[in-house]
């Protein structure tokens, strides 16, 4: 391999596939000729090289599949995998909800194993949401999360079910967590009197909602502390942040595949509760309070009479 490749692989940053994209570009000349044929068969389409098998690339650029395969490793990725996910994200930003819904499943209603397809994609997303799990970051949310004098979620449009379930839960463990619902449109008004004592939880992930960097940024200016939950560092949200957490949602389809990040916020939820013994005597204070108001249905209860 040339010197170029490893050139290539120290300017490649961790997130950003238009930048991967800029470092084939420019070291193109570098690499080895059959590298070199691999590289242009991206430049010529990136969109559609994001979804080909590492064999299909091989047989467009007229070079073996080794050769893909250490192309990949020459821009600083793990393997080949790794760059199509690279690709895919760069794609994924850019979808329409038509086009992804197409590109994803071609097929259509005759698509072969097509809830297979659906959740194996759920299942990948959670393999390397937890192999790329930074344990310093989250235990940094745990902190900033019961440290907080107050919490606000903000998680729009698709993103509002992971926001709920988020705020639900920490409910049960501590006050003064507050959702961003903003009835009647007041988003940035519920957001007027934070502090530096306060936390901002902002949840969004491919296309990202744009009121929701516009909410985070507002919080970062009064001195709130952001905790981002997003899909990478390359994420508006991240840029802002004091803390991320990434999660991986990839899936070509309607909406974008929440298992992962959804998984993650269990997992912070948890690591609350254990963490703190006053969330233990609040959660028993509530049990004794949804039994004496009978909020769950009884298995006695059989709605005879």
């Amino acid at each position: 391999m040339r010197a170029a490749g490893s050139e290539a692989s120290r300017e490649r940053p961790r997130s950003g596939a238009d930048q991967v994209l800029r470092v084939i570009h420019n070291h193109l000349a570098g690499f080895t000729e059959s590298q070199a044929r691999v590289g242009r068969v991206i430049l010529a389409d990136p969109d559609r090289a994001a979804f080909l098998t590492a064999r299909e690339l091989a047989d467009q650029a007229g070079v073996s599949q080794a050769s893909v395969v250490r192309f990949a490793v020459a821009l600083g990725f793990d393997g080949y995998p790794a760059l199509t996910r690279a690709l895919q994200d760069r794609l994924m930003s850019r979808l329409s909800t038509v086009s992804r819904l197409q590109s994803g499943f071609p097929g259509g209603r005759t698509q072969p194993r097509l809830a297979e397809q659906v959740m194996e994609a759920d299942v990948a997303n959670l393999r390397e949401t937890l192999q790329e799990l930074d344990q310093e970051a989250f235990d940094q949310a745990v902190s900033m999360l019961r440290s907080a004098r107050r919490v606000h979620i903000v998680a729009l449009r698709s993103a509002f079910g992971l926001g709920y379930v988020l705020a639900f839960a920490l409910r049960l463990l501590r006050p003064d967590v507050h959702l961003l619902e903003a009835t009647g449109g007041l988003f940035f008004e519920e957001l007027a009197h934070l502090g530096p004592d306060d936390l901002v939880v902002a949840i969004s992930f491919p296309r990202y909602t744009r009121q929701t960097v516009e909410l985070a940024r507002l919080a970062s200016g009064r001195g709130a502390k952001i905790l981002a939950v997003t899909d990478g560092h390359g994420s508006p949200l991240a840029q802002m942040a004091d803390c991320t957490l990434t999660a991986r949602s990839r899936l070509l389809s309607v909406v974008d595949s929440f298992v992962a990040p959804l998984s993650l916020l269990d997992a912070l939820v948890t690591a609350v509760a254990l963490h703190d013994e006053g969330s233990v005597k609040l959660l028993e204070e509530l049990e004794d309070l949804w039994a004496r108001t009978g909020v769950y249905h009884l298995g006695d209860e059989t709605g005879k009479g």
